[in-house]
C-alpha cells in the first residue's frame, strides 16, 4: 500500500492523490494543485504531499515556490530522496533561467 494512503481518512486522500496526478498530467495546474492542498489541510504532516505540491510548482515553471515546498517536505523527512532529487532539480533550474535572463 502507497504511503500517500496512511491514515487520516486514507481513502480521501489516495482519491485525491489520484485527481492531482490526473490533473498534473493534463497540465491543469491550479485544479492540481488546489488537489494537494485540500490532501495538505487533511494531513499537513505530510511529506509526499509537500513533494507533490513542489512538483506541480516546478511543472508550472515557479521554481521559487517548489523549492519552498520540497524543504518543507524534508523538514518532514529529511532523508526522502524524492525530494531530494527534485529539489536539486528545482534549484539548477531556476538557477538557469536566471542565467538565461542575464543573457
Amino acid at each position: 500500500r502507497s504511503q500517500n494512503c496512511w491514515r487520516p481518512r486514507p481513502f480521501v486522500r489516495c482519491r485525491k492523490f489520484n485527481l492531482g496526478f490526473l490533473y498534473s498530467k493534463m497540465k491543469k495546474w491550479n485544479e492540481a494543485e488546489e488537489t494537494v492542498r485540500a490532501i495538505l489541510k487533511i494531513d499537513p504532516g505530510s511529506a509526499v504531499g509537500y513533494l507533490k505540491l513542489g512538483m506541480i510548482m516546478s511543472d508550472k515553471g515557479d521554481y521559487e515556490r517548489s523549492i519552498e515546498s520540497f524543504n518543507k517536505a524534508l523538514s518532514i523527512d529529511p532523508q526522502n530522496v524524492d525530494v531530494l532529487n527534485n529539489l536539486a532539480r528545482a534549484r539548477a533550474n531556476m538557477q538557469k533561467r536566471s542565467h538565461t535572463k542575464d543573457l
